[in-house]
């Protein structure tokens, strides 16, 4: 089912029979449903891109959180890194709930904060011209990310992006997803762009 709420597009499903599950891919205000009272928040941040692969994005747990219906709580989802040139990309950003010091999924090399957190896996460092690095996965609920290995994207909740064989690298897999890397030779192909972050709101109770 689909909902869209303060400008947020969420899809709602069901992992558990008594748990329902929100998934929230965009930032914004997530209001409380009636009958929520307590709940769990899970979070993914942003993949990195560049020519070099980029790393997945890290993963973060809040086991409960008090909540009011009605009342709004703001979420803000990582985006993921875009690669603009061989040498510039745009910052990837990680994800949070209400304020970074809650909860905080982060991207590359920060410090997530939770009171769960796995990191995302980089990219990999095998691959031999003319190929070019996997991009790392991003982490899954209960381990790290895998790295990529030799032109392959390291699996994960988002897979990375496989390296290109002399062209763009691919992009990385949502949640996180580190992108591909891309031969720079001739400074024409860049790498996979990284997948955007998640964030899942599962009702307790």
């Amino acid at each position: 089912m689909n909902e869209t709420n303060d400008d947020m597009f969420i899809t709602s499903k069901r992992r558990y029979s008594n748990n329902p599950i929100t998934t929230i891919s965009t930032t914004g205000n997530w209001v409380a449903p009636e009958g929520y009272h307590s709940i769990k928040v899970e979070a993914w941040g942003g993949g990195k891109s560049g020519y070099q692969g980029g790393r997945g994005g890290s993963y973060a747990r809040l086991d409960s959180y008090s909540v009011s219906a009605g009342s709004s709580y703001f979420i803000s989802v990582g985006r993921g890194g875009i690669s603009v040139d061989l040498s510039n990309q745009t910052i990837s950003s990680g994800s949070y709930f209400v304020t970074q010091s809650l909860l905080y999924a982060a991207t590359g090399a920060e410090t997530s904060i939770g009171d769960v957190t796995y990191s995302g896996g980089y990219a990999s460092t095998s691959s031999v011209y003319p190929q070019f690095p996997g991009g790392g996965g991003s982490a899954f609920e209960y381990a790290n990310g895998g790295n990529g290995s030799g032109i392959i994207g390291g699996i994960g909740k988002g897979n990375g992006g496989n390296g290109s064989t002399g062209f763009t690298g691919s992009i990385g897999n949502i949640p996180g997803g580190g992108g591909g890397g891309a031969d720079s030779q001739f400074g024409l192909n860049y790498g996979g762009n990284g997948a955007n972050g998640l964030v899942y709101i599962t009702k307790l109770n």
